[in-house]
C-alpha cells in the first residue's frame, strides 16, 4: 500500500488496498495525518516522527517499524518506507512511502526466539546447532522436525 502525504495540508492519499487494509469504516478517517497518527501505537509515534524529521533533515530515505490500529481494534506491525520531497527552499512538500504488513514475519521471529529459548534448555543437542545458524531453518521447517502443530505455544509443549 503506497501513501502521499501533503505536507502542508496534512492530507493524505492511499493506493493500493487501503479499503481493505484498514477496513471502510476507518478508511474515511486515514486521509488526515494527524487522525493516522492517532491509530500509531503510542509507545511508537514519537520513534516513528524523529525517523521522519531526521529523513527530512538529511534528505535521505527513511525505515520505520510500528504498530497501528486496523478495522476492527486489531494491532498489525507496518513496516514504512518513506521519503520527504522538498522543494527549492528545502521545505518538505510531500511524504512519499510505502507500508508492509510485518506481522506474521515479527510473530515468525518471536516464535524463533521461543524454540531457540526452548532448545538451550532441553536434551536435543543434535539440533541445537542446526538452530543457530537462522538461514538453515525456517519456522515451518522446525515445527514440522519437531512435530509442533502450527498454533500452540512452544512453552506450553515442552515443559
Amino acid at each position: 500500500m503506497y501513501f502521499d502525504c501533503n505536507a502542508a495540508t496534512g492530507e493524505i492519499h492511499w493506493t493500493g488496498t487501503s479499503i481493505s487494509f484498514w477496513g471502510s469504516s476507518l478508511a474515511k478517517c486515514h486521509h488526515r495525518q494527524t487522525d493516522w497518527l492517532k491509530w500509531v501505537h503510542e509507545e511508537d509515534r514519537d520513534k516513528l516522527l524523529q525517523q521522519r524529521l531526521a529523513a527530512r533533515d538529511t534528505k535521505s530515505a527513511y525505515q520505520a517499524v510500528y504498530r497501528c490500529n486496523i478495522k476492527d481494534g486489531e494491532w498489525k506491525w507496518l513496516q514504512e518506507n518513506g521519503v520527504a520531497a522538498v522543494d527549492e527552499t528545502t521545505q518538505t512538500v510531500h511524504w512519499y512511502g510505502a507500508l508492509e504488513d510485518i506481522s506474521q514475519r515479527k510473530q515468525d521471529d518471536i516464535n524463533l526466539l521461543q524454540y531457540r529459548f526452548a532448545l538451550d534448555h532441553t536434551s536435543m543437542p543434535s539440533l541445537s546447532p542446526i538452530l543457530r545458524e537462522p538461514s538453515s531453518i525456517s519456522i515451518l521447517h522446525l515445527k514440522k522436525y519437531m512435530g509442533i502443530p502450527g498454533k500452540k505455544r512452544l512453552d506450553k509443549i515442552l515443559v
